[in-house]
């Protein structure tokens, strides 16, 4: 007992040798009392087969218990040796990385829910730009200039519509050219007919 005592202070757990004793096990020294740690079976299954690690409230705060066999001089098992390990400062900075993990999911989700509406907003303003354009140059407004910088799709149309309005303005002012000299022809054969036709009246 003063054994486990020294070591309890030194390494800061709790210590018990428990014995096999027919089905059960009994407690020969313990810093936690008289009695194991863990059920007889779990007991059985680390003298008999591996190390088991459980978890257990001790006195309401919980623990880790790490359970290995203990053998005699020839190798045979002879019972197990129980540590216990208060681990609550572990769990209470698990606790807080979850909260905090949860924390900075949720801020993520915002910001980036924040940003997806900017951006939305951003190219809902663009589309708007270059729709207006094509509105103003289907009626008739050949001098409006569709304005619109972007490397992206939306770039690509504002282009695609700025070639339109000036293809359609220099076909507008090509007929208008033609107009011109059609208007120009036509009053010069109009004056030729008013000529012959008064020739004519002053021969009869």
């Amino acid at each position: 007992k003063a054994f486990f005592d020294s070591f309890k202070k030194q390494n800061g757990v709790d210590v018990s040798l428990d014995l096999a004793d027919g089905e059960g096990f009994k407690t020969l020294a313990s810093t936690l009392g008289k009695e194991p740690l863990l059920p007889a079976a779990v007991l059985r299954r680390a003298m008999l087969e591996v190390p088991q690690l459980d978890h257990r409230d001790i006195g309401g705060v919980p623990h880790a218990v790490y359970v290995a066999a203990v053998s005699d001089f020839s190798g045979k098992p002879i019972g197990v040796v129980e540590i216990a390990m208060d681990n609550s400062g572990y769990l209470a900075s698990l606790a807080q990385a979850r909260h905090s993990a949860l924390l900075v999911g949720l801020l993520s989700l915002v910001i980036g829910l924040a940003l997806a509406v900017l951006a939305a907003r951003h190219l809902v303003k663009r589309i708007d730009a270059v729709a207006a354009g094509v509105n103003r140059v289907a009626q008739g407004d050949l001098t409006v200039d569709i304005e619109d910088s972007g490397k992206d799709e939306i770039g690509e149309l504002a282009t695609a519509a700025r070639q339109m309005r000036r293809q359609l303005h220099d076909l507008a002012s090509r007929v208008g050219g033609h107009a011109h000299v059609v208007h120009g022809a036509s009053r010069e054969i109009a004056g030729a007919v008013e000529s012959q036709a008064a020739t004519s009246s002053q021969m009869s």
